[in-house]
C-alpha cells in the first residue's frame, strides 16, 4: 500500500474537485487551438501522474515481497 504520496501539490495552481470540473475548465479556453493545448497539457500531467503511482505501487510490492521472503527465510 502507498505510505506516501509521491505526487506533491503545486501550490501556485488550483486542485480540481473532480475530473468534471477539469474538463470545463479546459473547455473554457476558446482561442484558436487553446483548448487542444490545454488538453494535450493537461492529460499528459495526467498519465504522468499514473505513471508515478504505478512506479511507487511496483516499488513497495517489491519491498513487501522481499520482507515476507526474508521473514519465511528466519521461520
Amino acid at each position: 500500500m502507498i505510505k506516501d504520496n509521491p505526487i506533491k501539490p503545486v501550490g501556485l495552481f488550483h486542485t480540481p474537485a473532480n475530473v468534471k470540473e477539469l474538463q470545463d475548465r479546459l473547455a473554457s479556453y476558446t482561442g484558436p487551438g487553446e483548448s487542444a493545448l490545454a488538453q494535450t497539457a493537461a492529460f499528459m500531467a495526467w498519465n504522468l501522474a499514473s505513471k508515478i503511482i504505478d512506479e511507487q505501487m511496483t516499488k513497495e510490492a517489491r519491498q513487501d515481497s522481499w520482507q515476507f521472503r526474508k521473514s519465511q527465510a528466519l521461520q
